[in-house]
């Protein structure tokens, strides 16, 4: 059954850094809802400010939440550093303001999130299951339950047949809520890192990255401190549209 992670306890408001979190999370918003009609210039300057963000906010949240933010910080640092390359620049300046508001919501009390250690055991898929519903219906996002769940199972499945699972290296699970819908990491000590393939159509099995790559918006795999490694998966709410009014 899973319990508590031993983590360091979230830092309270009060001992928060003087960093301006609300402008950065506006900055990160106001890209995303209009980055298709930013002109070149507009994308060059955003990407620079959401650059400067993230070069306060990944040695902030490296100091003050270690592991916890450990999988954001390394997408981070890997966008801060490629540049647009054959994403382009719209879609990078995207995956920019993507990982502020990640890092923004780890590094704020709203952003902490919930973190579980499971045995190999494959009852524990359940549990974990159980454990994700209750934290989305009390951050209100029950929207995403049906492909949470399906993703969680599946990478936390994997990691039962995969990690090297000892008492010193349990399974961890970690939901993290961000501005725009739902983080799933799941941490385990083995290094090889999963990868998508194809299925053999009469194999009982094989379709599970397939599966989480089709549902989340995002998904990767991250190096971890110790060994092993994380492998994440980020779902965002979708955007419902007021419909418009006949000849308005």
């Amino acid at each position: 059954m899973g319990i508590n992670a031993d983590e360091p306890a979230p830092p309270e408001p009060e001992s928060l850094p003087p960093l301006d979190f609300a402008t950065m999370m506006d900055t990160a918003r106001g890209v995303i809802a209009s980055e298709t009609r930013l002109s070149d210039g507009e994308l060059e300057t955003a990407a620079r400010r959401l650059r400067g963000h993230l070069a306060l906010l990944i040695p902030e949240a490296e100091a003050r939440l270690g592991r916890l933010a450990e999988a954001g910080v390394e997408e981070a640092r890997r966008r801060l550093t490629a540049g647009p390359g054959l994403l382009g620049p719209g879609r990078y300046v995207h995956c920019l303001a993507q990982s502020v508001l990640t890092l923004c919501d780890q590094l704020t009390p709203t952003g902490c999130g919930v973190v579980l250690r499971w045995s190999r055991d494959p009852r524990c898929v359940g549990l974990a299951r159980l454990e994700l519903r209750k934290a989305l219906a009390d951050w209100g996002l029950s929207v995403l339950e049906d492909s949470a769940v399906l993703i969680l199972s599946e990478l936390l499945s994997n990691a039962g047949l995969h990690a090297r699972v000892t008492p010193e290296q349990v399974i961890e699970t970690r939901y993290f809520r961000s501005s725009g819908g739902l983080r799933i990491e799941v941490h385990d000590g083995s290094p090889d890192r999963p990868r998508p393939r194809t299925a053999d159509p009469e194999a009982s099995d094989g379709r599970g990255l397939l599966l989480v790559e089709a549902l989340a918006n995002e998904w990767g795999v991250a190096e971890r401190v110790g060994p092993g490694k994380v492998v994440w998966a980020s779902l965002s709410v979708p955007l419902v549209r007021p419909v418009e009014r006949d000849g308005s």
